[in-house]
């Protein structure tokens, strides 16, 4: 319940204006029959008028008048008259008589929005980034927005959107519109591929007005658009995909040049291709003729063809059509797809899947590099010295970070590297500032005191608590977390995986000195938040899949103490933490992410974590050892090896020379592991301790 509800009112809300109906009454007994009709119809009406306000239409009737049976002809004849530039954008109908045919947009649908012709119904709508392709019909024309989309009008009053097709309210309200295959892409592409096919007769330059695409959304669009789903930027490109009542977007953004992406939509195996030269999505089935086909970018084939299948080796068309190859004059099945703005599909398809992205070809060789190290000269280096990927931190801690931060990720995102979020999670100084109660509690223990030179001690009523590690093992700092990573999310680039530091306890954790311990929030009797369970972590990476669905979520852990820590001169003082409760209670933590997660990260800064030591014999030989004690100790406990090729080494690149970055990367591949994230940032896991005084915040 939000700051502004009370106890006394139930309120009706969606994203405007709420209704509430006063029930303060019922505390002092039953309410009269006549109130409770009253607020029973109130009720009713409430939710009613919320679903409409929900929807916010914007009327204008006229602002557009539309275009009805323009005089066709050939592309080739109207390209010879030279009034089409080759980038021109088209929509392109791709089945049917001719060959299809392309309509291209400054000259037939900017002015008027709206074509009704013989080849098919046509909707232009800039705002929301698409044309939208159907059946023959008449007597249509630009209405205004609802949602930021374009509504249309049909000859009976009913209302449309123009994006589905559906129609939301007149008399024929429910009925959809029939698409046509279609697909949108340049003149010259077109052109090329279907010179025969039909275009609009341009005659002498003066019968259609020629007008600019519009650079910018409408003011009605943004009136109208209402509260956007956050789960990609509201500007995204998506092509959605509909099969049946299923729907599924496809994320454009960053995409290499060419590149075809499969999923399963509604039961049936999709295939999108896509080609940056043109800016153009399509999609089709997988299937045909009953054989399954597996389809990817082929750099070598020629633009006229730029997708081959696995199974046969025939080149593919953007139209779908085979040219070269056992398959040739084949053509895939359209599905019904609309290349648009994530706003306008979203709010078309509230609650639509997302594609997952699939990661490139090889193990993840990456480097974390913060926002402003983020430069074209040197992803072309880190490119060129064989990595694949950049992981960057999000923080967010003003407006003008935010936006560095988008920047560096679209500058990824064009550079052909995969692009990855590292989101800090337990050590947090703005939770830790706003709830210190909710930080990990050190307690007595008096081992810990011996790293400090005057450390603190607490007087009555007071816990040491260590600043600034807020876990996400208490509930109320779990919840707090996850509501920060929703908003650091929303509306960023796409990225291929998000990585979750630090969601364990603090360093020290029970109190022994040793920051590899880490397992519990307080050990001791006294509690300032509410404890969770051992699945936690668990819940909280699954909070966040639901948050970035299609995005890999990669929980990043830190191994427990080792045995020869117990040493009284060791990193434990000489508690016996390796066969007491620290393994047994981590194993019981990472089991069930392991469970939630696909791939573990390990943080390994050997130095920052205090493990450069000549006892391990080789230059970072610590992390060799780390790394295996995920194999061998939690089967002491009663859980499965952790395998090598599940794990990503987080590894330290500051404060380190170019050799000990390769020594480290050495000794992770001597521990099997092969994946790796080479940190130039500091992963900072210092603490301190400092009073609290319980119950205060």
């Amino acid at each position: 319940m939000s700051d502004s509800d009370s106890d006394s009112d139930v309120c009706l809300r969606r994203t405007r204006s709420p209704i509430c109906v006063n029930l303060r009454n019922l505390r002092s007994g039953p309410l009269p029959r006549a109130q409770l009709v009253i607020a029973a119809l109130l009720f009713s009406v409430g939710v009613a008028l919320a679903d409409e306000n929900a929807r916010q239409l914007v009327a204008k009737p006229g602002l557009y008048e539309p275009l009805t049976e323009p005089p066709c002809s050939y592309c080739s004849t109207q390209h010879r008259k030279r009034m089409i530039q080759g980038h021109d954008r088209v929509v392109a109908w791709i089945r049917g008589a001719h060959n299809g045919g392309a309509i291209p947009l400054r000259h037939f649908l900017s002015a008027p929005r709206v074509i009704n012709d013989t080849y098919g119904l046509f909707f232009y709508d800039p705002d929301g980034g698409y044309v939208a392709a159907y059946r023959k019909d008449y007597g249509y024309s630009f209405h205004g927005w609802r949602d930021g989309v374009m509504v249309a009008r049909g000859p009976d009053g009913t209302l449309w959107s123009a994006l589905s097709g559906v129609a939301f309210d007149g008399p024929q309200k429910g009925k959809r519109l029939e698409r046509v295959p279609n697909v949108m892409t340049t003149w010259e592409h077109w052109l090329m591929l279907h010179p025969e096919s039909t275009a609009y007769d341009l005659f002498d330059g003066e019968t259609y007005r020629v007008t600019p695409l519009p650079r910018e959304m409408s003011a009605e669009a943004r009136q109208s658009m209402g509260e956007v789903d956050r789960r990609l930027p509201a500007l995204a490109g998506v092509i959605g995909v509909e099969v049946g009542d299923a729907t599924m977007a496809f994320p454009l953004d960053g995409l290499p040049e060419r590149d075809c992406v499969s999923a399963t939509v509604g039961g049936t195996p999709v295939a999108v291709f896509w080609y940056a030269p043109t800016h153009s999505a399509i999609a089709f089935e997988s299937v045909l003729d009953g054989r399954a086909l597996t389809f990817d970018a082929d750099a070598i084939s020629p633009e006229s063809a730029p997708f081959k299948d696995r199974e046969t080796g025939t080149r593919w068309t953007l139209a779908g059509r085979g040219v070269d190859g056992p398959l040739r004059g084949k053509e895939l099945r359209w599905v019904n797809g609309i290349q648009c703005r994530w706003y306008a599909w979203a709010a078309e398809h509230p609650g639509t899947a997302i594609a997952a992205r699939t990661p490139p070809p090889g193990p993840l060789r990456a480097v974390l590099l913060g926002a402003d190290h983020v430069t074209d000269e040197e992803l072309e280096r880190l490119a060129s010295a064989g990595h694949n990927a950049v992981v960057l931190p999000l923080e967010a801690r003003d407006a003008e970070a935010r936006r560095r931060e988008d920047a560096a990720a679209r500058r990824v995102l064009r550079s052909g590297l995969a692009l990855h979020y590292w989101l800090e999670i337990g050590r947090s100084k703005e939770l830790a500032r706003a709830h210190p109660e909710w930080m990990a509690s050190l307690q007595g223990h008096r081992e810990w005191r011996r790293l400090f030179d005057d450390p603190p001690r607490p007087g009555d009523g007071e816990v040491i608590k260590a600043w600034p590690w807020v876990p996400v093992l208490y509930r109320e700092a779990h919840d707090a977390h996850l509501a920060r990573v929703e908003r650091l999310l929303a509306g960023r680039p796409p990225a291929w995986g998000i990585l979750l530091n630090d969601l364990q306890g603090a360093p020290s954790a029970c109190g022994c000195g040793n920051t590899l311990c880490r397992w519990t929030t307080d050990y001791g009797p006294i509690r300032t938040a509410t404890p969770m369970g051992a699945d936690a972590s668990a819940r909280f990476v699954a909070a966040v899949e639901q948050l970035a669905p299609g995005t890999e979520v990669i929980p990043v852990w830190v191994t427990e103490c080792e045995e020869r820590d117990v040493a009284s001169d060791g990193h434990c003082a000489g508690v016996g933490c390796f066969r007491g409760r620290c393994w047994k209670e981590s194993t019981r933590q990472l089991t069930p992410v392991l469970e939630e997660a696909r791939r573990l990260g390990v943080l390994l800064p050997f130095r920052e974590l205090g493990r450069d030591e000549p006892a391990f014999e080789k230059p970072a030989g610590w992390v060799a050892h780390a790394l295996g004690t995920l194999r061998s100790v939690p089967a002491r406990h009663g859980a499965s090896a952790v395998s090598p090729d599940r794990l990503i080494a987080v590894l330290q690149g500051w404060d380190v020379t170019d050799d000990e970055i390769e020594a480290q990367v050495g000794r992770a591949g001597e521990a099997g592991v092969t994946e790796w994230v080479v940190a130039r940032e500091r992963i900072d896991q210092s603490w301190e301790p400092r009073r609290h005084r319980i119950g205060s915040r």
